[in-house]
């Protein structure tokens, strides 16, 4: 599903948390999220709207995400940003609320 060269942006403090920043390729991209997903366990991921345009989709989504350490949940409203080719995904960029992640991941 992604792509072999897929660029993977998530705004944020870079040095807060090392899922914050650009990665390039597929697996620096998978190992830049694995430790998010690992500090965390996604209770809610609801996609709420889906505008295209072209190659890009824009993914509008509610989601709840529990701090597997603390117990602590954390809502956030992000979008997505994706661009597709070629059946694949090219690039993902992630925004959304970074202060409340960190605050609830106490990072």
């Amino acid at each position: 599903m992604l792509a072999e060269d897929v660029e993977w942006t998530f705004p944020g403090p870079v040095g807060r948390a090392t899922f914050f920043g650009e990665f390039h390729g597929r697996d620096e991209s998978m190992q830049a999220l694995k430790p998010f997903l690992e500090l965390v366990e996604t209770r809610q991921l609801q996609p709420r709207q889906f505008i295209a345009s072209g190659e890009t989709v824009v993914v509008l989504e509610h989601e709840e995400v529990k701090v597997r350490r603390t117990g602590c949940t954390c809502v956030l409203d992000c979008v997505h940003v994706i661009t597709i080719r070629n059946g694949r995904i090219a690039a993902v960029k992630q925004i959304g609320d970074t202060a409340t992640l960190l605050q609830t991941l106490e990072v």
